[in-house]
């Protein structure tokens, strides 16, 4: 069980910098989204290659915290992170959304007609897919972050090449903006975890969101039985994805968000309950929460 440490939300900015892990470093979405969560000025970021190895820094204890997105408005869930979690050690304790302008960027001076090659990441690349196609005179490059994509152009003077990042990026590399609103949705937002190897206890009176991990088995009806607990609780959901279990053909594994504390007596009810009835259960975090569209089970019972 992971130990837990009990401070409310502004307590995680209080005192000195936090050391976070990030994918790619400078530059990239994960570390922008970590600057608007984490306001101290004096935090330290360690650029990660993967996700898998932003979330072992924070395991090892070489951070603080680790920032990872998880899901996208127009490209949908990032399935690799739900994978990670499940295996993680880690605990979920905080959120960000961040509204992300992919914007095409380049070297000073450089013409949009004179680009041949585009650097993205694979997830800001699938999220720009519509507009990028307009653009046939340039080739596609896909490399692990954004922050990659703008060190390189920089580093190599690269005046044939741009890469998809938003505004703020490219101003920290000292690059210039070709094409606004490359994004296939005019809004396009992220959203990003915050991880830490110590759960935290968030007050009753702060909204809450607990995020878990299931699997029922291949029994006709099991999913229903699960939402019919969440109904009858009046426990709303916000997510609910499913995964293929690796090795396990047409078993899944649901990802739930609810709105509701893990320190609530009905919440902590409700899944004792469904720990009776799944195969698997865990859960991933409960922390504050923004206000977002609820979905009610009942639509889904």
């Amino acid at each position: 069980m992971i130990p837990t440490k009990s401070f409310k939300h502004s307590e995680v900015n209080s005192g000195n910098g936090k050391s976070l892990a990030v994918l790619g470093g400078k530059g990239a979405y994960s570390y922008l989204a970590a600057k608007k969560y984490f306001s101290n000025s004096n935090n330290t970021y360690l650029p990660c290659g993967s996700f898998e190895a932003v979330l072992q820094s924070v395991e090892q204890g070489k951070v603080d915290y680790g920032v990872i997105p998880i899901e996208n408005t127009t490209s949908g869930g990032i399935t690799e992170v739900y994978d990670l979690l499940l295996e993680s050690s880690l605990s979920i304790i905080g959120e960000e959304k961040y509204n992300i302008r992919h914007c095409l960027v380049g070297l000073k001076g450089n013409k949009l007609k004179n680009i041949t090659s585009i650097m993205a990441h694979p997830q800001a690349s699938r999220q720009c897919s519509q507009n990028l196609k307009k653009l046939a005179s340039a080739t596609i490059h896909l490399v692990q972050s954004t922050a990659h994509a703008l060190d390189f152009i920089v580093s190599n003077r690269q005046r044939n090449t741009a890469a998809i990042a938003c505004e703020e990026s490219a101003n920290l590399f000292g690059l210039e903006v070709l094409k606004r609103d490359l994004a296939n949705q005019v809004e396009n937002i992220t959203r990003f975890l915050v991880l830490a190897q110590e759960s935290i206890h968030v007050p009753l009176s702060v909204p809450c969101k607990t995020s878990i991990a299931l699997s029922t088995g291949q029994k006709a009806g099991s999913l229903a039985e699960i939402l019919s607990n969440f109904h009858e609780a009046n426990i709303p959901l916000s997510r609910l994805e499913s995964r293929p279990i690796p090795n396990k053909p047409w078993e899944q594994m649901f990802h739930l968000d609810l709105q509701g504390n893990i320190s609530d007596q009905n919440v902590e009810t409700t899944l004792s309950l469904l720990s009776k009835q799944c195969r698997f259960l865990k859960v991933l975090g409960s922390y504050p929460t923004e206000d977002i569209p609820i979905t009610h089970v009942s639509e889904y019972c």
